[in-house]
Protein backbone atom coordinates (compact mmCIF):
# COMPACT_ATOMS: atom_id res chain seq x y z
CA UNK A 1 0.00 0.00 0.00
CA UNK A 2 1.28 3.44 -0.92
CA UNK A 3 0.93 6.23 1.59
CA UNK A 4 2.14 9.38 -0.11
CA UNK A 5 0.42 12.00 -2.19
CA UNK A 6 2.61 11.59 -5.26
CA UNK A 7 0.95 8.23 -5.95
CA UNK A 8 -2.57 9.59 -5.74
CA UNK A 9 -3.08 9.60 -9.50
CA UNK A 10 -2.87 5.82 -9.57
CA UNK A 11 -5.58 5.30 -6.97
CA UNK A 12 -9.01 6.87 -6.89
CA UNK A 13 -12.53 6.16 -5.67
CA UNK A 14 -13.37 4.15 -8.78
CA UNK A 15 -10.56 1.65 -8.20
CA UNK A 16 -10.61 1.55 -4.41
CA UNK A 17 -13.96 0.78 -2.76
CA UNK A 18 -12.57 1.84 0.64
CA UNK A 19 -12.32 5.46 -0.48
CA UNK A 20 -15.42 7.65 0.02
CA UNK A 21 -17.07 8.60 -3.27
CA UNK A 22 -16.94 12.32 -2.52
CA UNK A 23 -13.45 13.42 -1.59
CA UNK A 24 -12.14 16.96 -1.95
CA UNK A 25 -8.70 18.32 -1.08
CA UNK A 26 -8.55 19.70 2.43
CA UNK A 27 -7.63 23.38 2.46
CA UNK A 28 -4.79 24.45 4.68
CA UNK A 29 -4.29 28.08 5.58
CA UNK A 30 -3.40 30.73 3.04
CA UNK A 31 0.38 31.11 3.40
CA UNK A 32 2.58 33.68 1.67
CA UNK A 33 5.96 32.03 2.31
CA UNK A 34 7.75 30.86 -0.85
CA UNK A 35 8.25 27.12 -1.14
CA UNK A 36 11.29 25.29 -2.44
CA UNK A 37 9.64 24.86 -5.84
CA UNK A 38 8.81 28.56 -6.06
CA UNK A 39 12.40 29.42 -5.20
CA UNK A 40 13.67 27.10 -7.92
CA UNK A 41 11.20 28.52 -10.45
CA UNK A 42 12.28 32.08 -9.71
CA UNK A 43 15.93 31.04 -9.92
CA UNK A 44 15.28 29.50 -13.33
CA UNK A 45 13.38 32.56 -14.49
CA UNK A 46 16.22 34.81 -13.36
CA UNK A 47 18.70 32.68 -15.32
CA UNK A 48 16.49 32.82 -18.43
CA UNK A 49 16.07 36.57 -18.05
CA UNK A 50 19.80 37.23 -17.76
CA UNK A 51 20.63 34.86 -20.59
CA UNK A 52 17.84 36.25 -22.77
CA UNK A 53 19.09 39.79 -22.37
CA UNK A 54 22.67 38.66 -22.96
CA UNK A 55 21.63 36.74 -26.05
CA UNK A 56 19.85 39.75 -27.47
CA UNK A 57 22.86 41.99 -26.89
CA UNK A 58 25.14 39.41 -28.47
CA UNK A 59 22.83 39.20 -31.49
CA UNK A 60 23.09 42.95 -32.01
CA UNK A 61 26.85 42.92 -31.79
CA UNK A 62 27.30 43.98 -28.16
CA UNK A 63 29.52 41.04 -27.21
CA UNK A 64 31.26 42.72 -24.28
CA UNK A 65 27.99 43.88 -22.73
CA UNK A 66 26.44 40.46 -23.36
CA UNK A 67 29.24 38.69 -21.50
CA UNK A 68 28.94 41.18 -18.63
CA UNK A 69 25.18 40.65 -18.35
CA UNK A 70 25.49 36.86 -18.51
CA UNK A 71 28.26 36.85 -15.90
CA UNK A 72 26.33 39.18 -13.60
CA UNK A 73 23.88 36.36 -12.82
CA UNK A 74 26.63 34.96 -10.59
CA UNK A 75 25.71 37.69 -8.13
CA UNK A 76 22.59 35.70 -7.19
CA UNK A 77 24.33 32.92 -5.18
CA UNK A 78 26.63 35.54 -3.62
CA UNK A 79 23.62 37.54 -2.47
CA UNK A 80 22.18 34.35 -0.96
CA UNK A 81 25.36 33.91 1.07
CA UNK A 82 25.26 37.54 2.18
CA UNK A 83 21.66 37.24 3.36
CA UNK A 84 22.32 33.91 5.10
CA UNK A 85 25.59 34.75 6.82
CA UNK A 86 25.67 38.51 7.31
CA UNK A 87 22.13 39.78 7.79
CA UNK A 88 19.65 36.86 8.11
CA UNK A 89 17.34 38.44 10.70
CA UNK A 90 17.20 41.86 9.03
CA UNK A 91 16.59 40.32 5.62
CA UNK A 92 13.83 38.06 6.90
CA UNK A 93 12.15 40.97 8.67
CA UNK A 94 12.14 42.84 5.35
CA UNK A 95 11.09 39.80 3.30
CA UNK A 96 8.22 38.65 5.53
CA UNK A 97 6.62 42.07 5.10
CA UNK A 98 6.97 41.77 1.29
CA UNK A 99 6.17 38.13 0.47
CA UNK A 100 5.46 38.77 -3.22
CA UNK A 101 8.59 40.75 -3.95
CA UNK A 102 10.83 38.88 -6.45
CA UNK A 103 13.78 39.24 -4.07
CA UNK A 104 11.74 37.48 -1.36
CA UNK A 105 10.71 34.73 -3.76
CA UNK A 106 14.31 34.20 -4.78
CA UNK A 107 16.21 34.47 -1.50
CA UNK A 108 13.92 33.82 1.49
CA UNK A 109 13.74 30.06 1.12
CA UNK A 110 17.55 29.49 1.19
CA UNK A 111 17.80 31.59 4.36
CA UNK A 112 14.82 29.78 5.89
CA UNK A 113 16.28 26.36 5.07
CA UNK A 114 19.73 27.17 6.44
CA UNK A 115 18.36 28.44 9.77
CA UNK A 116 15.80 25.64 10.13
CA UNK A 117 18.58 23.06 10.39
CA UNK A 118 19.59 24.04 13.91
CA UNK A 119 17.56 26.86 15.41
CA UNK A 120 15.19 24.56 17.33
CA UNK A 121 17.96 22.73 19.21
CA UNK A 122 17.41 22.30 22.95
CA UNK A 123 18.63 18.98 24.39
CA UNK A 124 21.24 16.73 22.80
CA UNK A 125 24.79 15.48 22.82
CA UNK A 126 26.18 19.00 23.26
CA UNK A 127 25.39 21.48 26.01
CA UNK A 128 24.91 24.80 24.22
CA UNK A 129 22.84 27.93 24.56
CA UNK A 130 19.62 27.31 22.55
CA UNK A 131 20.03 29.25 19.28
CA UNK A 132 16.60 30.86 19.58
CA UNK A 133 17.38 32.01 23.12
CA UNK A 134 20.54 33.67 21.79
CA UNK A 135 18.40 35.42 19.16
CA UNK A 136 15.91 36.58 21.78
CA UNK A 137 18.68 37.89 23.99
CA UNK A 138 20.07 39.96 21.09
CA UNK A 139 16.86 40.92 19.24
CA UNK A 140 14.13 41.02 21.88
CA UNK A 141 10.99 38.95 22.49
CA UNK A 142 9.92 39.13 18.83
CA UNK A 143 12.32 38.31 16.00
CA UNK A 144 12.50 36.65 12.60
CA UNK A 145 14.21 33.30 12.02
CA UNK A 146 13.80 30.24 9.76
CA UNK A 147 11.32 32.10 7.57
CA UNK A 148 8.94 32.75 10.46
CA UNK A 149 8.06 35.53 12.87
CA UNK A 150 8.79 34.35 16.41
CA UNK A 151 6.51 35.78 19.11
CA UNK A 152 8.29 34.25 22.08
CA UNK A 153 6.75 35.73 25.21
CA UNK A 154 4.80 33.44 27.52
CA UNK A 155 1.76 35.64 26.97
CA UNK A 156 1.85 35.31 23.16
CA UNK A 157 2.52 31.57 23.19
CA UNK A 158 -0.23 30.94 25.73
CA UNK A 159 -2.67 32.87 23.55
CA UNK A 160 -1.66 30.81 20.51
CA UNK A 161 -2.11 27.52 22.39
CA UNK A 162 -5.61 28.41 23.57
CA UNK A 163 -7.07 29.88 20.37
CA UNK A 164 -7.91 28.18 17.04
CA UNK A 165 -4.89 27.92 14.74
CA UNK A 166 -4.52 28.22 11.00
CA UNK A 167 -1.87 25.80 9.74
CA UNK A 168 0.41 25.22 6.76
CA UNK A 169 2.79 22.46 5.61
CA UNK A 170 5.26 23.12 8.39
CA UNK A 171 6.82 21.14 11.24
CA UNK A 172 7.83 23.75 13.77
CA UNK A 173 10.73 25.55 12.13
CA UNK A 174 10.96 23.09 9.21
CA UNK A 175 9.06 23.43 5.91
CA UNK A 176 7.52 20.13 4.84
CA UNK A 177 7.55 18.31 1.51
CA UNK A 178 3.87 18.08 0.64
CA UNK A 179 4.35 15.15 -1.74
CA UNK A 180 5.41 12.79 1.07
CA UNK A 181 2.79 13.65 3.68
CA UNK A 182 0.10 11.08 4.52
CA UNK A 183 -2.19 11.74 1.59
CA UNK A 184 -2.74 8.33 0.00
CA UNK A 185 -5.59 9.37 -2.27
CA UNK A 186 -6.78 12.90 -2.97
CA UNK A 187 -7.11 14.49 0.46
CA UNK A 188 -4.61 15.46 3.12
CA UNK A 189 -5.15 14.10 6.61
CA UNK A 190 -1.81 15.20 8.07
CA UNK A 191 -3.03 16.74 11.32
CA UNK A 192 -0.18 19.23 11.77
CA UNK A 193 -1.07 20.89 8.44
CA UNK A 194 -4.84 21.20 8.98
CA UNK A 195 -6.47 24.31 10.44
CA UNK A 196 -8.98 24.53 13.27
CA UNK A 197 -12.56 25.42 12.39
CA UNK A 198 -12.33 28.81 14.04
CA UNK A 199 -9.26 29.70 11.96
CA UNK A 200 -10.46 28.85 8.47
CA UNK A 201 -10.55 25.07 8.75
CA UNK A 202 -13.49 23.12 7.35
CA UNK A 203 -13.74 20.41 10.02
CA UNK A 204 -11.35 17.84 8.57
CA UNK A 205 -8.84 18.31 11.40
CA UNK A 206 -11.57 17.65 13.97
CA UNK A 207 -12.80 14.56 12.11
CA UNK A 208 -9.40 12.95 11.52
CA UNK A 209 -8.11 13.71 15.01
CA UNK A 210 -11.26 12.22 16.53
CA UNK A 211 -10.82 9.11 14.40
CA UNK A 212 -7.22 8.71 15.53
CA UNK A 213 -7.98 9.21 19.21
CA UNK A 214 -11.09 7.03 19.35
CA UNK A 215 -9.36 4.21 17.46
CA UNK A 216 -6.05 4.19 19.34
CA UNK A 217 -6.61 5.50 22.87
CA UNK A 218 -9.05 2.88 24.12
CA UNK A 219 -9.57 0.77 27.22
CA UNK A 220 -7.57 -1.96 25.48
CA UNK A 221 -4.57 0.39 25.38
CA UNK A 222 -4.88 0.97 29.11
CA UNK A 223 -5.02 -2.77 29.65
CA UNK A 224 -1.90 -3.40 27.59
CA UNK A 225 0.01 -0.82 29.64
CA UNK A 226 -0.32 -3.02 32.71
CA UNK A 227 -0.22 -6.55 31.26
CA UNK A 228 2.49 -9.22 31.35
CA UNK A 229 3.92 -8.29 27.94
CA UNK A 230 4.55 -4.70 29.04
CA UNK A 231 6.08 -5.95 32.28
CA UNK A 232 8.55 -8.06 30.27
CA UNK A 233 9.53 -5.04 28.18
CA UNK A 234 10.24 -3.00 31.30
CA UNK A 235 12.20 -5.90 32.82
CA UNK A 236 14.32 -6.07 29.66
CA UNK A 237 14.89 -2.32 29.83
CA UNK A 238 16.24 -2.70 33.37
CA UNK A 239 18.59 -5.50 32.26
CA UNK A 240 19.81 -3.34 29.37
CA UNK A 241 20.51 -0.46 31.74
CA UNK A 242 22.59 -2.72 33.97
CA UNK A 243 24.50 -4.27 31.08
CA UNK A 244 25.06 -1.28 28.78
CA UNK A 245 27.02 1.96 29.27
CA UNK A 246 24.47 4.69 29.97
CA UNK A 247 26.29 8.01 29.97
CA UNK A 248 25.66 10.81 27.49
CA UNK A 249 25.84 9.39 23.96
CA UNK A 250 26.57 5.85 25.16
CA UNK A 251 25.11 2.56 23.97
CA UNK A 252 22.01 2.46 26.15
CA UNK A 253 20.83 5.67 24.46
CA UNK A 254 22.10 4.98 20.92
CA UNK A 255 21.36 1.31 20.18
CA UNK A 256 18.46 0.79 17.78
CA UNK A 257 17.01 -2.55 18.87
CA UNK A 258 17.65 -2.37 22.61
CA UNK A 259 18.22 0.22 25.29
CA UNK A 260 15.82 3.14 25.51
CA UNK A 261 15.13 3.52 21.77
CA UNK A 262 14.49 -0.18 21.27
CA UNK A 263 12.19 -0.08 24.29
CA UNK A 264 10.24 2.95 23.00
CA UNK A 265 9.75 1.35 19.58
CA UNK A 266 8.54 -1.98 20.96
CA UNK A 267 6.55 -0.64 23.90
CA UNK A 268 4.67 2.15 22.12
CA UNK A 269 3.79 -0.04 19.15
CA UNK A 270 2.58 -2.72 21.53
CA UNK A 271 0.41 -0.62 23.83
CA UNK A 272 -0.97 1.59 21.04
CA UNK A 273 -1.47 -1.00 18.29
CA UNK A 274 -1.11 -4.37 19.97
CA UNK A 275 1.86 -5.45 17.81
CA UNK A 276 3.75 -8.41 19.31
CA UNK A 277 7.23 -7.25 20.47
CA UNK A 278 8.58 -10.69 19.46
CA UNK A 279 7.37 -10.40 15.86
CA UNK A 280 10.71 -9.98 14.06
CA UNK A 281 9.20 -8.91 10.73
CA UNK A 282 7.19 -6.16 12.41
CA UNK A 283 10.08 -5.00 14.58
CA UNK A 284 12.44 -4.86 11.61
CA UNK A 285 9.95 -2.65 9.77
CA UNK A 286 9.64 -0.42 12.85
CA UNK A 287 13.40 -0.09 13.31
CA UNK A 288 13.88 0.78 9.64
CA UNK A 289 11.32 3.59 9.93
CA UNK A 290 11.64 4.77 13.53
CA UNK A 291 15.17 3.73 14.50
CA UNK A 292 17.08 6.47 12.69
CA UNK A 293 16.50 10.08 11.83
CA UNK A 294 17.06 9.50 8.12
CA UNK A 295 13.44 8.58 7.19
CA UNK A 296 12.31 11.77 8.92
CA UNK A 297 14.05 13.76 6.18
CA UNK A 298 11.55 12.36 3.70
CA UNK A 299 8.90 14.56 5.28
CA UNK A 300 11.08 17.69 5.26
CA UNK A 301 11.67 20.10 2.39
CA UNK A 302 13.79 20.19 0.30
CA UNK A 303 14.99 16.64 1.04
CA UNK A 304 11.54 15.16 0.56
CA UNK A 305 11.21 16.92 -2.78
CA UNK A 306 13.91 14.59 -4.11
CA UNK A 307 13.67 11.44 -2.01
CA UNK A 308 10.92 9.29 -0.58
CA UNK A 309 10.82 6.53 2.00
CA UNK A 310 7.50 5.23 0.72
CA UNK A 311 8.65 1.60 0.87
CA UNK A 312 9.50 1.93 4.59
CA UNK A 313 6.24 3.76 5.27
CA UNK A 314 4.27 1.11 3.39
CA UNK A 315 6.00 -1.70 5.27
CA UNK A 316 4.96 -0.24 8.63
CA UNK A 317 1.45 0.53 7.37
CA UNK A 318 1.08 -3.09 6.26
CA UNK A 319 2.11 -4.26 9.74
CA UNK A 320 -0.56 -2.07 11.30
CA UNK A 321 -3.23 -3.12 8.81
CA UNK A 322 -2.52 -6.86 8.95
CA UNK A 323 -1.31 -7.46 12.49
CA UNK A 324 -2.92 -4.86 14.73
CA UNK A 325 -6.18 -5.64 16.58
CA UNK A 326 -6.84 -1.91 16.51
CA UNK A 327 -7.14 -1.95 12.73
CA UNK A 328 -8.93 -5.28 12.66
CA UNK A 329 -11.69 -3.69 14.75
CA UNK A 330 -11.73 -0.44 12.74
CA UNK A 331 -14.97 0.73 11.14
CA UNK A 332 -15.49 3.73 8.89
CA UNK A 333 -17.58 6.46 10.46
CA UNK A 334 -19.29 9.40 8.71
CA UNK A 335 -18.53 11.48 11.81
CA UNK A 336 -14.84 10.96 11.00
CA UNK A 337 -15.28 12.16 7.42
CA UNK A 338 -15.30 8.48 6.38
CA UNK A 339 -11.61 8.18 7.09
CA UNK A 340 -10.49 4.81 5.76
CA UNK A 341 -8.43 2.15 7.43
CA UNK A 342 -5.43 2.67 5.15
CA UNK A 343 -5.62 6.45 5.60
CA UNK A 344 -5.49 5.99 9.36
CA UNK A 345 -2.52 3.64 9.00
CA UNK A 346 -0.61 6.21 6.93
CA UNK A 347 -1.44 8.92 9.46
CA UNK A 348 -0.23 6.71 12.32
CA UNK A 349 3.12 6.12 10.63
CA UNK A 350 3.72 9.87 10.29
CA UNK A 351 2.63 10.52 13.89
CA UNK A 352 4.86 7.80 15.29
CA UNK A 353 7.86 8.84 13.15
CA UNK A 354 7.61 12.59 13.77
CA UNK A 355 6.28 12.71 17.33
CA UNK A 356 5.35 9.41 19.00
CA UNK A 357 8.63 7.52 19.16
CA UNK A 358 10.85 10.55 18.62
CA UNK A 359 9.23 12.73 21.30
CA UNK A 360 8.98 10.03 23.95
CA UNK A 361 12.55 8.89 23.34
CA UNK A 362 13.91 12.45 23.50
CA UNK A 363 12.05 13.27 26.71
CA UNK A 364 13.07 10.10 28.57
CA UNK A 365 16.66 10.29 27.31
CA UNK A 366 17.04 13.86 28.62
CA UNK A 367 15.41 13.02 31.96
CA UNK A 368 17.68 10.00 32.50
CA UNK A 369 20.96 11.69 31.56
CA UNK A 370 21.39 10.51 27.96
CA UNK A 371 21.22 14.06 26.61
CA UNK A 372 22.77 17.21 27.97
CA UNK A 373 20.43 19.97 29.05
CA UNK A 374 20.64 23.43 27.47
CA UNK A 375 23.26 25.87 28.70
CA UNK A 376 21.74 28.97 30.25
CA UNK A 377 24.32 31.74 30.83
CA UNK A 378 22.18 33.42 33.50
CA UNK A 379 21.51 30.27 35.52
CA UNK A 380 22.41 30.94 39.14
CA UNK A 381 23.20 27.29 39.84
CA UNK A 382 25.46 26.80 36.80
CA UNK A 383 25.12 24.15 34.07
CA UNK A 384 22.23 21.79 34.77
CA UNK A 385 22.73 18.05 35.30
CA UNK A 386 19.44 16.25 35.97
CA UNK A 387 20.89 12.90 37.09
CA UNK A 388 21.84 13.96 40.66
CA UNK A 389 18.33 15.39 41.08
CA UNK A 390 16.77 12.17 39.78
CA UNK A 391 18.88 10.16 42.22
CA UNK A 392 17.32 12.06 45.15
CA UNK A 393 13.66 11.69 44.14
CA UNK A 394 11.22 9.67 46.21
CA UNK A 395 10.59 6.96 43.64
CA UNK A 396 7.41 5.85 45.38
CA UNK A 397 5.90 9.33 45.01
CA UNK A 398 4.53 9.64 41.47
CA UNK A 399 3.47 13.24 42.09
CA UNK A 400 7.06 14.17 42.87
CA UNK A 401 8.30 12.37 39.76
CA UNK A 402 5.70 14.20 37.67
CA UNK A 403 6.96 17.53 38.97
CA UNK A 404 10.50 16.44 38.04
CA UNK A 405 9.28 15.68 34.51
CA UNK A 406 7.49 19.02 34.25
CA UNK A 407 10.46 21.09 35.39
CA UNK A 408 12.93 19.03 33.38
CA UNK A 409 10.94 19.50 30.17
CA UNK A 410 10.35 23.17 30.97
CA UNK A 411 14.10 23.73 30.87
CA UNK A 412 14.80 21.17 28.14
CA UNK A 413 11.79 21.02 25.83
CA UNK A 414 11.66 17.75 23.82
CA UNK A 415 9.55 19.64 21.24
CA UNK A 416 10.75 23.21 21.03
CA UNK A 417 8.43 24.92 18.56
CA UNK A 418 5.10 24.65 16.78
CA UNK A 419 3.62 27.02 14.21
CA UNK A 420 0.53 28.87 13.02
CA UNK A 421 -0.34 31.16 10.12
CA UNK A 422 -1.73 34.69 10.41
CA UNK A 423 -5.33 34.88 9.18
CA UNK A 424 -5.24 38.66 8.82
CA UNK A 425 -2.78 41.55 8.66
CA UNK A 426 -1.33 42.39 12.07
CA UNK A 427 1.17 44.72 13.72
CA UNK A 428 3.69 44.00 16.48
CA UNK A 429 7.00 45.25 17.87
CA UNK A 430 10.14 43.84 16.26
CA UNK A 431 13.62 45.29 16.82
CA UNK A 432 12.12 48.23 18.74
CA UNK A 433 9.87 49.25 15.83
CA UNK A 434 6.18 48.77 15.03
CA UNK A 435 6.01 46.43 12.05
CA UNK A 436 3.00 45.28 10.03
CA UNK A 437 2.93 41.78 8.55
CA UNK A 438 0.44 40.51 5.96
CA UNK A 439 -2.12 37.76 6.18
CA UNK A 440 -0.43 34.43 5.49
CA UNK A 441 2.72 35.11 7.51
CA UNK A 442 4.11 32.02 9.23
CA UNK A 443 4.37 32.54 12.99
CA UNK A 444 6.46 30.29 15.24
CA UNK A 445 5.03 29.14 18.57
CA UNK A 446 8.24 28.61 20.59
CA UNK A 447 7.24 26.41 23.52
CA UNK A 448 10.81 26.35 24.81
CA UNK A 449 11.16 30.15 24.91
CA UNK A 450 7.78 30.70 26.57
CA UNK A 451 8.84 28.17 29.20
CA UNK A 452 11.89 30.28 30.09
CA UNK A 453 10.33 33.74 29.91
CA UNK A 454 11.56 35.67 32.98
CA UNK A 455 8.39 37.79 32.99
CA UNK A 456 6.38 34.65 33.72
CA UNK A 457 8.78 32.46 35.70
CA UNK A 458 10.76 35.00 37.72
CA UNK A 459 14.43 35.70 38.33
CA UNK A 460 15.28 32.00 38.82
CA UNK A 461 13.78 31.08 35.44
CA UNK A 462 16.94 29.23 34.31
CA UNK A 463 17.36 27.21 37.51
CA UNK A 464 15.76 23.87 38.32
CA UNK A 465 12.96 24.21 40.87
CA UNK A 466 10.26 21.62 40.55
CA UNK A 467 8.25 23.24 43.33
CA UNK A 468 8.03 26.62 41.62
CA UNK A 469 4.67 28.38 41.66
CA UNK A 470 2.43 27.78 38.67
CA UNK A 471 4.50 24.97 37.15
CA UNK A 472 1.68 22.47 36.59
CA UNK A 473 -0.84 25.12 35.50
CA UNK A 474 1.53 26.61 32.89
CA UNK A 475 3.42 23.54 31.65
CA UNK A 476 3.68 23.70 27.84
CA UNK A 477 5.76 20.65 26.89
CA UNK A 478 2.82 18.91 25.19
CA UNK A 479 1.44 21.86 23.22
CA UNK A 480 -1.01 22.98 25.89
CA UNK A 481 -1.05 25.31 28.89
CA UNK A 482 -1.32 22.87 31.76
CA UNK A 483 -4.63 21.12 31.12
CA UNK A 484 -6.00 24.00 29.03
CA UNK A 485 -5.91 23.56 25.27
CA UNK A 486 -7.43 24.58 21.94
CA UNK A 487 -7.69 20.87 21.16
CA UNK A 488 -4.21 20.55 19.68
CA UNK A 489 -2.62 19.11 22.83
CA UNK A 490 -0.45 16.08 22.02
CA UNK A 491 -2.90 13.12 21.92
CA UNK A 492 -0.27 10.87 23.49
CA UNK A 493 0.48 13.16 26.43
CA UNK A 494 -0.97 10.85 29.08
CA UNK A 495 0.73 7.76 27.64
CA UNK A 496 4.11 9.50 27.32
CA UNK A 497 4.00 10.86 30.86
CA UNK A 498 2.96 7.53 32.39
CA UNK A 499 5.72 5.78 30.45
CA UNK A 500 8.32 8.31 31.61
CA UNK A 501 7.22 7.97 35.25
CA UNK A 502 7.51 4.20 35.14
CA UNK A 503 10.93 4.33 33.43
CA UNK A 504 12.25 6.85 35.97
CA UNK A 505 11.02 4.67 38.84
CA UNK A 506 12.42 1.47 37.36
CA UNK A 507 15.84 2.76 36.33
CA UNK A 508 16.08 4.88 39.47
CA UNK A 509 15.78 1.75 41.59
CA UNK A 510 18.36 -0.02 39.42
CA UNK A 511 20.77 2.86 40.06
CA UNK A 512 20.23 2.72 43.81
CA UNK A 513 20.72 -1.03 43.97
Amino acid sequence: MSCCGHNADAMDSETDPMLPVSVSPTPTAYCTSPTFKECMCHSLLSVLLFMGVAGALFYFGQETMAIAIASSWLIVPWLSLVFMLCMPQSFQLWALQRPFNPITKLFLYPVEFKESLGCGYTVGANQVVPPTLALRMSCGQNFCAAGELWLSSFRDVKKALLEPQARWYQLGEHPLAQRNLPDPRTRCMFLLALSNKGAGGTGEWDAYRSCFESSIFTKELEGRQADATSDKLFDQLARDYKAMPHGVGEEFFTALDKGILGFCIKYLNYVMFGIDPLDEVAQNAFIAMYGSGIPLTGYLSPFGDFISFDSKISAVSDVYLNKSPVFQAFKQNPAHNNMTKDELACLCVSIMRIAGVQGTFTMITALTGGYKMPLYPDAKSGPLDLVPIWDKLNLDNTSEILLYIMEGTRLGAPVSVSHRVATEDFTCDVHNSRVTFPKGTKIAIPLNLASIDPEQWGSDVYDFNMHRKGLAENWMAFNSVGDSTNGRVCPGKDLAVKTAIRVLQLLGRVRRN
